[in-house]
């Protein structure tokens, strides 16, 4: 009996606690968004980005980097939280490692707001939740035989929070930003276009695209009889992107975008029509273009 009284009495404080207290939620910082209390001028170029696009600017991979304490050793820790771009809602990308070379200094940050302000403004509240722009972008490869590892660049890579952007280009005498832009936004639309390439493009809206040449992709020239451009062509490829090996489905993608956004169907089919493979695809990829063209306000003809 004395217990159930005792009991009754923590209960009775706990409730008359927690109805004088007046509780609420820590406010917890927005790691994508500058510290409100920075001043500098990337902070100050990056809040000008968001109200002007309503889109996040980051020019590091680092969204957190806080100071916890020390651990049970007298050591310093520290709680970060990285973009993590072989990540995202319901997939893991595996073996999936990126490099970033960052921009150097308010000049180049400053060339990077104005190039994606001027070019890319009306697709950008279609596009993720930032952008993470960088000189360079390269992913890890490893031949499984040799075990040699190289290095591939990339224009970009996005997932369903941000948009890592590459613009060495940009910094370059001899580049015309108009091509910059088309290589860019072919990839922005092959991404919305082409899905879980670890689970055959399962799900991608190009799926019947894909499945074309699902198995000639980055596969080798000899093994697939393939010597000449005319051979290229009659299996479907529209550029010869290697001197070695088939094209990779990202390339496959973008030479057909850029054939839809740069080209008449009577100027495509004048180059082609002669090539039954290459027509198909090109009739199966061409609506799906234009749609994402259009809703993401690009054209180039």
């Amino acid at each position: 009996m004395r217990l159930h009284i005792f009991i009754w009495i923590i209960l009775a404080g706990s409730l008359f606690s927690c109805g004088k207290e007046n509780v609420t939620p820590a406010k917890v910082r927005n790691p994508f968004a500058p510290a409100p209390e920075a001043t500098d001028a990337t902070s100050e170029l990056r809040r000008e980005f968001y109200e002007k696009t309503g889109c996040f600017l980051l020019f590091n991979d680092t969204l957190r980097h806080e100071y916890m304490g020390v651990d049970a050793f007298g050591n310093p820790y520290y709680d970060t939280e990285l973009l993590a771009m072989d990540w995202d809602l319901g997939s893991v990308k595996r073996d999936y490692i990126l490099r970033y070379e960052y921009l150097d200094g308010m000049a180049q940050q400053q060339k990077a707001y104005d190039f994606l302000v001027n070019n890319l403004k009306s697709s950008l509240n279609k596009l993720p939740y930032s952008i993470l722009a960088v000189n360079k972008i390269e992913l890890r490869k490893e031949d499984w035989m040799t075990e040699q590892v190289t290095w591939e660049s990339k224009v970009c890579e996005i997932n369903s929070r941000c948009m890592a952007v590459a613009i060495e280009g940009l910094f370059a005498e001899d580049v015309k930003p108009e091509v910059y832009v088309q290589d860019l936004c072919c990839t922005i639309i092959f991404s919305r276009l082409c899905v879980n390439e670890a689970n055959y493009w399962e799900g991608s809206k190009a799926y019947d695209f894909l499945m074309v040449n699902m198995w000639d992709y980055g596969e080798s020239k000899l093994w697939s009889w393939v010597e000449t451009l005319e051979d290229l062509y009659r299996k479907g490829f529209l550029e010869d992107a290697d001197e070695m090996y088939l094209p990779s489905a990202m390339q496959d993608v973008s030479a057909y975008i850029k054939a839809v956004l740069l080209e008449t169907e009577e100027e495509f089919r004048a180059k082609y029509g002669q090539y039954e493979i290459i027509m198909m695809k090109y009739e199966i990829i061409k609506p799906l273009v234009e749609k994402e063209a259009e809703d993401l306000g690009i054209k180039f003809k």
